[in-house]
């Protein structure tokens, strides 16, 4: 695809035991993450707009939207639930994710509540 690699990963390094990859979004402040699905729909995580000045505002912003539309959301894997994140299922079946940061760029905020 030709975005820059940030990282891969193995089943035995996550909670939900999935492969993965996560790219950089060029020009963006923002990344995609791709899984292999073995336990079930892969997640894409949301992309970010930039244009909200914190990225918890953005994930907020994004819910209320979806929400005020009808749709409620679903469990994440448990990563994404230690991580403040909500996800929605899209037509495929496959969880879009809103998380409060970016990834590569600030830590994680189960890792700064970990730091506390």
């Amino acid at each position: 695809m030709g975005l820059p690699l940030l990282m891969a990963f193995k089943g035995a390094d996550t909670p939900d035991g999935l492969d993965g990859a996560i790219f950089g979004l060029p020009a963006m402040a923002a990344t995609f993450e791709l899984l292999d699905g073995a336990g079930g729909a892969p997640v894409e995580p949301a992309r970010g707009t930039g244009d909200l000045p914190a990225w918890e505002g953005a994930r907020d912003v994004a819910v209320q939207r979806l929400t005020d539309a009808g749709l409620a959301p679903v469990t994440p894997y448990k990563y994404w639930t230690a991580n403040d994140s909500v996800a929605f299922a899209d037509p495929d079946g496959r969880q879009v994710i809103f998380a409060p940061w970016i990834f590569g760029q600030e830590s994680s905020p189960a890792r700064r509540k970990s730091a506390r």
